[in-house]
């Protein structure tokens, strides 16, 4: 039979790690037994609920911004951006190659009004219906601007004939900008751009007057004689309207201001 003696001093024993054992018999009874202090880890379930919430949020911004994501995460956006970085990459590689030659000022001016000559086939490409590329530069060389193969050749010849029409009327523009200010620099920009323009109208390929010449080439039938003549009369008119801007604009460049 156990002994109520040793069993009433077991209880009185102090445990093992209790700091306060040597004092314990002068508390109060009531604090004589105190529970030891654990320190106890969180809840799974309280775990899942934080991780649920965060997700509701984002999944209620998701929502929220849904037209937003779709837009951004749609592949024909993302290629158009690319095409665009490329074409106004290619743009800024070709100014400053030719800033080396003649600084950035007239590099810039040059190479823009490149741009509106591509913009010019651009413009006329869509007019009929088809896709066109963004104009894409080569340092030193100039731009081009890719397309399907033309219905026929009259449309040809009008997009070929379309970029040295709107090339001529940029550099008519500089013209009127020299005459305006008396400044040179417009003056030198429009004789530049009228002789490039008037160049490109040489009927050898890849010019836009060899292309045009293909054009004219291809129009043997009887029924399109009249039309073969339009592109004939239009291109002469269009190649002597640039010669004689770029000599007039050649001659005011070296005018006293």
């Amino acid at each position: 039979m156990d002994d109520p003696t040793q069993t009433q001093n077991a209880q009185k024993a102090p445990a093992p790690n209790d700091s306060l054992a040597q004092y314990r018999h002068l508390l109060p009874p009531s604090l004589a037994a105190q529970p030891a202090f654990e320190l106890k880890p969180r809840e799974q379930t309280k775990r899942r609920g934080g991780i649920v919430g965060i997700g509701a949020v984002l999944l209620a911004l998701a929502l929220k911004f849904k037209s937003a994501l779709l837009f951004l995460l749609n592949f024909k956006w993302i290629a158009i951006a690319l095409k665009l970085l490329a074409s106004s990459g290619s743009l800024i590689v070709s100014i400053w190659a030719w800033s080396t030659l003649w600084g950035w000022s007239f590099a810039t001016g040059f190479v823009l009004l490149i741009l509106v000559h591509e913009l010019g086939h651009v413009a006329a490409i869509r007019a009929y219906g088809m896709k066109a590329s963004l104009p894409m530069f080569i340092p030193f060389l100039g731009a081009f601007v890719a397309h399907p193969k033309a219905a026929n050749p009259q449309t040809e010849a009008v997009i070929a004939l379309a970029g040295p029409v709107a090339g001529g009327l940029g550099a008519l523009a500089c013209l009127f900008a020299g005459l305006a200010t008396g400044a040179p620099y417009w003056y030198a920009l429009a004789s530049v751009m009228f002789l490039i323009n008037l160049f490109n109208m040489v009927p050898i390929p890849p010019l836009d007057g060899g292309h045009v010449a293909q054009a004219v080439g291809a129009m043997n039938d009887p029924a399109l004689r009249a039309k073969r003549t339009g592109i004939i009369v239009a291109s002469v008119v269009v190649a002597f309207a640039l010669l004689a801007l770029w000599l007039f604009a050649g001659h005011a460049v070296r005018m006293p201001a």
